[in-house]
């Protein structure tokens, strides 16, 4: 079991998990933690080319939707393992 890390930005955690992870499944913890959760699809895109992921990151981006159009952010945590 690796420790937990701190990531700040819903981008470098989905990129971190999904390096470990299921695409999917971790798209899937993200929205259901934060209904304005958005990673940035170009980072993503970046990710999904360099590990090899054959788009598969994209797609679950695709899955998981847009985020809620919010004034203000609201900080939200998942615990992964």
């Amino acid at each position: 079991m690796q420790p937990k890390k701190k990531l700040f930005g819903v981008a470098p955690a989905f990129i971190y998990e999904n390096s470990l992870s299921d695409e999917i499944s971790i798209a899937r913890q993200i929205r259901a933690a934060s209904a304005i959760a958005s990673p940035n699809r170009l980072i993503v895109s970046l990710a999904d080319k360099a590990l090899g992921r054959e788009g598969r990151m994209l797609r679950a981006l695709d899955e998981m939707g847009p985020g809620s159009m919010l004034v203000e952010g609201r900080p939200f945590r998942i615990d992964l393992e």
